[in-house]
Parts: structure tokens; C-alpha cells; sequence
């Protein structure tokens, strides 16, 4: 008796929530929705792709959503049918396509790449011979870049076309498997209403189709019982919990230590979610995810983090004993080391997005893999701003002997006063880099004003430790914070397969935490030599 031949039918479009909904990921969501309509899941990670295996109509199938980027789509769909050693007439392959109205389908036997590069990769490694469904998104009614098009989002007016069409992409895929491929284009290659749903002899033995006025669930988005319940992805509600965590071992250090340190730890986070709140009303260059406890557009726990992880690195520096003066430039240094590993794995992960359309850059790689250059000049200098400020404003009260109550309100005052120095230390840059962007790219002015920023933390951190005398081990929060960031977040690099978007990530992670432990362990070692 013959083995049993394997189908491959693989979907064409980026990794990652950021990409989820967009025109581009036409093909992810096909199969997304062919795989629901016969209980298929996607729960194997190999060969650089995400795979889901099962039978349909009595044939096997294999289907596959690479993850290397869509220019990159041919390495993995290569790879699958030489390892698992199906045939290429066997290999159906999915993708949107700007040449045909928002809703068109069009299947092919061989052909072109037509301008989209994921289809010119699988030609580069397989040729031109192979079965393609084209799924209509239409081109821009306006001028500017295709790539911004086709990476942003279905409009209202296009997401019921589009999800309907994505019903009929699936019955094609499931035509062509049982009556192969010159059946599937006599009765698909045309519009939606040319496309009346195929009947089959066969008793059903898959649920009812999901309504069409929505586009189908990601991967992402049912992934685990957390995301039905609670519409929140489930690393949003471990990172939440978690910062919660932080937050309750910081209050409990701080309230051994006085009220003066908690009223830090609570003005720090409503600092963070009072900036945030109005960086967004303002500025519109960003959004937050959707977490369980949010205020307006902003989660509770992005403040609590700004509390929590002023706290943690106040409480290094002060048992290194350095110079007052010097010691918010250290502060600054490690925040920024620690928020070069978290943004990049919670952008991907889509707890914030950064709107690059309009610039006509990549979104996942441009400046630090995705992230703004301004945005850690901004981070470093909300550090700079509320511990300087803060520490100065203690420091009256103690030459004064205001006593603890002034202690206590200083950190208040603080959040009052911080908010229209760190609004002035953040505007100038954007106003000369307006004023160079005729003789400087913007992107290359913003690096300069952050490394530049970097630079000098730098070195007035490095005099502070050459005339430091410390008074104290470092404490347990000065350890935990910095353990959640660059552990919990560089787990999901492999988790979300991000590693095999760019290896970088992976090395720009592990040297964050590696100097992080250096510097937390050089730490302990002055404080031992000084108390011994």
C-alpha cells in the first residue's frame, strides 16, 4: 500500500502582534482561519516556521507560517518540503497581493514574483513551479509608500471584505487539496460574489464558520484561555503580575527604611503614568497594548515600573556612597540598561507600538531594532530629572531640619515640579533636530543627542565612582528589578520566536544582562572591601 502523500499549504506574511492585522499578513490570517475550521493548531516551532498538522478531507496537511520575514519566506518553505520530503506540486502558498481589488482571489500554477518580495524568495529557492492563491488588498488611493500600505492595518470599510474573502481562501485551499488546482482557479478566480461557497458530498465534521464581519483570531490572540476571558495576551498578564510583585518587594523595603521611601516608590510610578498619559495625548507617536488595569491609554503597571526601577537603582548608587552630585548620571545609566532589553521584546510582543508610517523605515529594525533613539535620550533624561530633583530637594530639608514630614513630601514635590523641566530637556532636542534636518537625517541627529547624553552620564558616573565611599551592600531590590527585566523579557525572544527574526536580539539581551551583573557584582565587591 503507498504512504500517504503530505500536503503543504504555507501563509505569507511577518512574525509577531505588530504585523497581526495588517495587509501584508493576508496569508497568516488564511491559514489561522483554515486551520480553525478544522481544529488544526499551530503548536509546533521548527524549521523557522510555525506549524499546524492534521488531515483535511482525508489528506494530511501540513501547514506552515514561516518566521524569518516575509523576504525570507522561500529559506523556510525550502526547508519544510526537503525535510519532510513533499513534492512541490504538493506546496500551496497564500499572500496578499497589490494588483488585485481589496477581496479578488486568483490561483495560479506557476508564475512570477510580481514585485512581492516573500513570493521572489520562494522563487529563488524552488523556481517558478508552484501552486499560489493571491488574495486581493488593493493598492493605495494615495500617494506614498507601498510598504507603509501593506503594513498597516485593514480600514473598517475593508475588514468585512477582507474577512469574507479569507472564508473563501480557505474553501479554495480545501478545493484544491481534493480536486487539485484547475478546479480550485475555475471556481475561485474572481470576485466574492462570483465565489458562492462549494457544497461537498461529505457530512460536516468542522464547527461553524466564524462571522465575517471579523477578521479571523491570530495565533497570538487565542493562544491560551487568558486571551477569551480576559481579551489580554497572556505575557501581558505575567509581565503585569510580576510588576506588581516588584512593586509590593520595593514597598516593603522601602517601609523599613521610612516613609520618605515609600512616598519615593509611590510619586516615582504616578510621575511615570502622568508623563505617559500626556506623551500620548501629545505627541500620538505611540499607543499601549491592552493590559487588565489600565488609566485612559495607560497601564498602571508602565508607572509602577518607572517607580519601581528609579527605586531599585537609587538604592545602588547610594550604598556605593558617590559624590550627591553625581549620583543621578549613574541612575540614568542603569534605567537605559535596562530598558534597552525590555523595549525591544515588548514592542514585539505588542505592548506598545511605535507608529513609523510615513517615514518609510522598517519598523523591527531601524534605529535599536525598532525602538526610537529618542526614546531612551527621553528615558535617560526622566531619570536625570526626578532623582536630581529629588535628592536636591531632600537635601534643603536636611541642612534646614525640616524634619521627616519634609522627607516624605519632598518626592511629591518633586512629581509637581519635575514635569515642566523634563517637558523643556525633552522639546529642545525635537527642535534641533527639526532645524538639522536639512543638513542631518533626523534618525542620525536623534542618535547623536542620545549617545551624546549617554556619553556624559558616562563620564560624570565614572568620576563619582572614583571618589565613592561606600555605606552599604547593595540591597535585595537593587538585584530583583534588574533580574525581572533581563530575564523575564529576553525569555520571550525565544518564546515568541523573535531570535529568528535577528540573532542580535539575542546578543544585545545577553550583553545588557552580562554588564548589568557586572556592574551589581563590582558593586558588592567595593562595598565588602569598604565595610570589611
Amino acid at each position: 500500500m503507498a504512504e500517504q502523500q503530505t500536503y503543504l499549504i504555507a501563509g505569507l506574511g511577518n512574525p509577531g502582534p505588530i504585523y497581526a492585522r495588517t495587509r501584508h499578513n493576508v496569508g497568516f490570517m488564511c491559514l489561522e482561519r483554515l486551520a480553525a475550521r478544522h481544529n488544526l493548531r499551530f503548536d509546533t516551532r521548527r524549521l523557522k516556521a510555525e506549524i499546524a498538522r492534521g488531515t483535511i478531507d482525508g489528506h494530511s496537511v501540513m501547514l506552515a507560517k514561516p518566521q524569518t520575514y516575509m523576504n525570507d519566506s522561500g529559506i523556510s518553505i525550502a526547508e519544510i518540503l526537503h525535510w519532510y520530503k513533499i513534492p512541490q506540486p504538493n506546496l500551496l502558498v497564500i499572500y496578499d497581493e497589490l494588483d488585485l481589488p481589496a477581496g479578488l482571489l486568483r490561483l495560479r500554477e506557476r508564475g512570477s514574483g510580481g514585485g512581492h518580495n516573500g513570493v521572489k524568495s520562494i522563487i529563488a529557492h524552488l523556481g517558478q513551479d508552484f501552486n499560489r492563491l493571491r488574495v486581493g488588498i488593493g493598492r493605495p488611493s494615495t500617494s506614498g509608500p507601498t510598504r507603509d500600505y501593506v503594513l498597516n492595518n485593514f480600514t473598517r470599510q475593508e475588514a468585512p471584505i477582507i474577512a469574507e474573502a479569507i472564508d473563501l481562501a480557505a474553501e479554495a485551499a480545501e478545493v484544491w487539496l481534493r480536486d487539485g488546482i484547475i478546479v480550485a482557479m475555475n471556481r475561485y478566480n474572481g470576485g466574492i460574489s462570483d465565489n458562492p461557497p462549494v457544497k461537498s458530498d461529505k457530512p460536516p465534521n468542522k464547527p461553524d464558520k466564524p462571522a465575517k464581519q471579523e477578521l479571523p483570531p491570530s495565533y497570538w490572540e487565542h493562544w491560551i484561555w487568558s486571551s477569551v476571558v480576559l481579551m489580554v495576551p497572556i505575557s501581558f498578564i505575567i509581565a503585569e503580575l510580576l510588576m506588581y510583585t516588584l512593586l509590593a518587594i520595593c514597598l516593603h523595603d522601602a517601609w523599613k527604611r521610612g516613609f520618605g521611601w515609600v512616598a519615593f516608590i509611590v510619586a516615582g510610578s504616578a510621575f511615570g503614568v502622568l508623563l505617559e498619559y500626556a506623551d500620548i495625548l501629545t505627541n500620538k507617536g505611540y499607543t499601549y497594548g491592552n493590559f487588565m488595569v489600565m488609566v485612559g491609554p495607560v497601564p498602571i503597571c508602565i508607572g509602577i515600573g518607572w517607580g519601581v526601577i528609579m527605586y531599585s537603582v537609587r538604592l545602588f548608587t547610594d550604598s556605593l556612597g558617590l559624590p550627591i552630585w553625581t549620583r543621578p548620571f549613574l541612575d540614568a545609566l542603569l534605567a537605559v540598561n535596562i530598558d534597552l532589553s525590555m523595549d525591544v521584546v515588548a514592542y514585539r510582543l505588542g505592548m506598545w507600538k511605535w507608529d513609523w508610517s510615513g517615514t518609510g523605515r522598517s519598523p523591527l529594525n531601524s534605529d535599536w531594532f525598532g525602538i526610537p533613539w529618542a526614546n531612551f535620550y527621553g528615558w535617560m533624561m526622566v531619570v536625570l530629572t526626578f532623582s536630581s530633583l529629588v535628592r536636591w530637594l531632600e537635601g534643603i530639608g536636611q541642612r534646614r531640619s525640616w524634619g521627616n514630614r519634609w522627607q516624605i513630601a519632598a518626592p511629591f514635590v518633586t512629581l509637581i515640579l519635575a514635569e515642566p523641566l523634563l517637558l523643556l530637556g525633552i522639546t529642545w532636542p525635537s527642535w534641533a533636530a527639526n532645524a538639522l534636518s536639512g543638513i542631518i537625517k533626523p534618525s542620525n541627529t536623534w542618535w547623536l543627542i542620545t549617545w551624546t547624553l549617554g556619553l556624559i552620564c558616562l563620564i560624570v558616573a565614572a568620576y563619582g565612582l572614583r571618589h565613592r565611599q561606600p555605606v552599604a551592600h547593595p540591597p535585595l531590590p537593587t538585584w530583583i528589578v534588574p533580574l525581572f527585566a533581563h530575564t523575564y523579557f529576553p525569555l520571550w525572544l525565544f518564546l515568541g520566536g523573535f531570535w529568528l527574526q535577528d540573532g542580535w536580539l539575542v546578543v544585545a539581551a545577553a550583553t545588557n544582562a552580562l554588564l548589568c551583573l557586572a556592574i551589581h557584582l563590582g558593586g558588592v565587591r567595593l562595598s565588602r572591601r569598604a565595610l570589611a
